[in-house]
């Protein structure tokens, strides 16, 4: 099978960042005019995948290929010219404004922060994250989830949001945890009838109690999403039992969160304190996960 010259020059036009992004696969990091991701060809622990943005070539230094959108068609494929041209000639091109998500561990610096835009959430990467690999309904993502765009000296970058007490932003990609500005709780208090306050430790916990329970589950609680333990401190604790009349934990099943549960039980000794990760998920680190877990089971019947 031949193909034209202009078939020749459209396939490869296919920009090789978001023939990537269109298959999960993301950077890492970006430097000068390359992006450098883990391989796609072989499993390795420091990125050394580099797609030069002008040239739209790649040079994998683990494998030693390199080349064009092409070529990587074939190996990814592991298939010939052909199939390869035929791949790329059906493809429509990126599914996201920007087709990069930073690896990023550290809050981002407000001073150096300019936030482009929050809109409710659209980007195809973030929808596959959010809700076929976290499993969190539709309707919750979209009553209680936004999309940032957002710039720094880096570059710019997207992450799933949602604001803190502080007025920060809390960041979640699937690469990416952090916050713009500073660190706080998240919290929706109804009003003062409601006598129970559940704690999530973070926001995917909230979001899959919401997916298990339905919306009309926020009748029946307030809310306190700590987005970090160290965010439940004694002053935090002795606010919380205020009006309450019990207290409902949601906290990760690790070490972390049996200490949290247990200075929580010290501080208040007489409060009501109902602990839902030995008694719900006791075999998996959080809801979130046991979520992920049960939406397997009932899908294989």
């Amino acid at each position: 099978m031949s193909f034209t010259t202009e078939q020749l020059y459209k396939a490869k036009a296919v920009d090789i960042a978001d023939f990537l992004a269109e298959r999960g696969i993301l950077p890492a990091y970006q430097t000068g005019g390359e992006l450098v991701y883990l391989s796609p060809l072989k499993e390795e622990h420091t990125p050394s995948f580099f797609v030069n943005t002008s040239k739209n070539g790649f040079n994998d230094f683990s494998t030693g290929n390199n080349g064009d959108v092409i070529t990587l068609c074939q190996l990814l494929d592991k298939t010939d010219f052909v199939r390869a041209m035929q791949t790329l000639l059906r493809f429509k091109g990126g599914t996201s404004p920007i087709a990069f998500e930073r690896v990023h561990k550290e809050s981002s610096d407000p001073k150096k922060v300019v936030v482009q835009k929050i809109l409710p959430l659209y980007s195809q990467n973030l929808r596959n994250y959010f809700l076929n690999e976290r499993m969190i309904k539709e309707s919750v993502a979209k009553q209680y989830l936004s999309e940032i765009t957002y710039e720094n000296e880096k570059g710019i970058f997207y992450a799933g949001c949602w604001k803190n007490d502080a007025g920060g932003y809390e960041l979640r990609n699937r690469k990416f945890k952090g916050a713009i500005g500073r660190k706080a709780p998240t919290t929706f208090i109804q009003n003062d009838n409601i006598d129970t306050i559940s704690i999530f430790e973070g926001y995917l916990d909230f979001l899959s109690w919401l997916t298990l329970r339905g919306t009309k589950a926020m009748y029946t609680t307030d809310v306190v999403v700590l987005n970090s333990l160290s965010m439940l401190t004694l002053t935090y604790a002795q606010t919380l039992s205020g009006h309450y009349q019990k207290i409902v934990l949601f906290l990760d099943n690790d070490q972390s969160g049996k200490d949290a549960a247990q200075k929580l039980t010290q501080w208040l000794p007489n409060f009501p304190i109902e602990n839902m990760a030995p008694k719900l998920y006791p075999n998996h680190k959080d809801l979130n996960e046991y979520l992920c877990q049960k939406h397997k089971v009932n899908a294989n019947g």
